[in-house]
């Protein structure tokens, strides 16, 4: 809605010439680049292929030096970069994470608002991961209230995202619902795997005649789903001491037979 009204407003004031045709080769621009976003959504549903098409797109569409998206978890209090686009030398990668409130990109995490610098210097929360940063611009990805996202973008030009505002809150609020089918695939995605965990346990379990041979079948289940190199199961004594009861694997245990629990 902010990117229709923008657009209606700049339309409603033209006049005839050259600024006529280039706010209509910029609406042309940024409706074609909104097309193409939403046209990601069909072609990935993993998180971060998907916000790295998205980044991507992004940097074609105006050449920004520098784009990334990071995913906001509230739980651990921290960001982290999900997909990353650069021209320059920067000290972020993905997987490159901090806490809540650091920096401009934590603040607009933790706050849920948009940040627009034409010129960052002065700015006491700025971190400079490019080593000559300018401007910045960096936006909330925000679904049903909660902060799922940040979208940033910055130049080592000042003003270099004047005017871009509506557009990147636009494309924010176009992914948002994006990268809540994300999450919310890779959860049904974990839950799956869990529930077929569980269910190849059980039926190793109940295809042998006896305790022992059940805690030998569930050693070597685990040992061989998780591709672990040793995989022990130990009994607790009333005393609390250990008493090996199956194993799968070369590692000698014998050190923690006798062992209490701590």
């Amino acid at each position: 809605e902010r990117f229709e009204a923008a657009r209606n407003n700049s339309m409603d004031h033209e006049v005839p010439g050259s600024d006529s045709v280039r706010a209509l080769d910029e609406s042309a621009r940024q409706l074609a680049l909104l097309n193409d976003i939403a046209r990601i959504a069909t072609q990935d549903i993993e998180l971060r292929p998907m916000l790295q098409r998205i980044v991507d797109e992004l940097h074609r569409a105006y050449g920004w030096e520098f784009v990334s998206c990071v995913s906001v978890n509230h739980v651990e209090n921290r960001f982290v970069c999900e997909a990353l686009h650069s021209d320059v030398p920067t000290e972020v990668e993905v997987g490159y994470s901090r806490a809540l409130g650091s920096g401009i990109v934590g603040e607009v995490a933790s706050s849920g608002h948009t940040i627009d610098l034409d010129d960052v210097r002065g700015q006491d929360n700025f971190i400079d991961t490019l080593h000559g940063t300018r401007s910045e611009l960096c936006v909330p990805v925000c679904h049903q209230g909660v902060v799922l996202a940040v979208l940033n973008v910055e130049s080592r030009r000042p003003a270099a995202f004047h005017g871009q505002r509506a557009l990147l809150e636009t494309v924010a609020e176009q992914i948002a619902g994006m990268i809540a089918i994300a999450k919310l695939h890779r959860e049904l995605g974990r839950r799956a795997e869990l529930f077929q965990i569980a269910s190849e346990l059980s039926r190793a379990a109940l295809e042998v005649d006896s305790f022992e041979h059940t805690l030998e079948r569930i050693a070597v289940f685990i040992r061989d789903r998780f591709a672990l190199e040793l995989c022990g199961i130990f009994v607790a004594g009333e005393d609390g001491s250990l008493t090996q009861r199956a194993r799968a694997g070369e590692t000698d245990l014998s050190g923690f037979l006798g062992k209490r629990w701590t």
